[in-house]
């Protein structure tokens, strides 16, 4: 039973290798935007309730990525093709949901055990920060608390949303007209996005290199251990081989005494006749 948990653990890790390094190097970058670093802040940043909340949330969105449980269920990836954060639904954020729950479980774990042990369990790429803030994790995880920490919009607001906006030039004013974009805002936000279109491809190009590498150490360390089975296999074979040889040769030398006896006997004839002939 352990064995097929860690078989499919690492076939879901292995599986969902890709979309978790896009949500990695996105969490991470967004994070360095924020600068989260403490020491060199003001005392007015502290108070700035927005950037917490934002640092909040890629904590738990970090912590994610790096502690997901492949043995229960497969990845629900957090970012969608446009690197917008994806508001899951229905039996994504049910999946979404219950992974965090696992986290949280195994954060009140960790707490009771001993610091080395913690050391063990934290991933490199997430800040040591985070794993500070989170020592008294929620005792929970509900759908209720994933909509509240990464503002999920309510029913009302769904609605409104899904409203086709009225377009009506005769109730346009000055006003409409000063916030329409020009031709250069036009082409600064070209350039952006361009900029934007590159870093992704980069980023999904890392993202090949690593996971064709991470392919290759899996191949080897798989051959590796189907050679160590074929060698011990061998092994095992040639220590029974060995005692039926013993046993045969044995029985072998026993049924092969009359036969030598017999060779023997008529060479000594042969030798004896030759004598004869001689002689006469």
């Amino acid at each position: 039973q352990e064995r097929d948990r860690v078989e499919k653990e690492r076939a879901n890790a292995k599986k969902s290798h890709k979309a978790r390094f896009l949500d990695r190097q996105r969490l991470v970058r967004l994070w360095q935007k924020l600068d989260p670093q403490q020491d060199n802040k003001d005392d007015d940043d502290d108070n700035d309730e927005q950037s917490k909340k934002q640092r909040y949330q890629l904590a738990w969105d970090m912590l994610y990525v790096a502690h997901f449980p492949h043995a229960q269920m497969s990845y629900q990836s957090l970012y969608s093709t446009n690197k917008k954060r994806h508001l899951a639904r229905g039996r994504a954020l049910a999946k979404i949901v219950s992974a965090r729950q696992a986290i949280c479980q195994q954060f009140g774990k960790q707490n009771s055990e001993s610091k080395q042990q913690q050391e063990q369990e934290r991933v490199a790429w997430v800040p040591q920060q985070i794993y500070n803030d989170m020592n008294l994790p929620p005792a929970d995880w509900s759908v209720q608390k994933e909509r509240e920490t990464f503002d999920y919009p309510t029913a009302q607001q769904q609605e409104q949303e899904q409203k086709p906006p009225v377009n009506d030039d005769r109730f346009k004013t000055n006003d409409d007209n000063e916030n329409t974009v020009t031709a250069s805002q036009q082409k600064v936000l070209e350039a952006a996005q361009a900029i934007e279109a590159e870093l992704d491809r980069q980023d999904e190009e890392e993202a090949i290199i690593t996971l064709n590498k991470d392919d290759a150490d899996d191949d080897l360390a798989l051959d590796v251990a189907h050679a160590k089975q074929i060698l011990q296999k061998e092994e095992e074979n040639d220590g029974s081989s060995d005692d039926d040889s013993a046993s045969s040769s044995s029985s072998s030398d026993d049924e092969a005494d009359p036969l030598a006896s017999a060779a023997a006997e008529r060479s000594l004839q042969k030798k004896e006749n030759q004598e004869s002939q001689q002689l006469q």
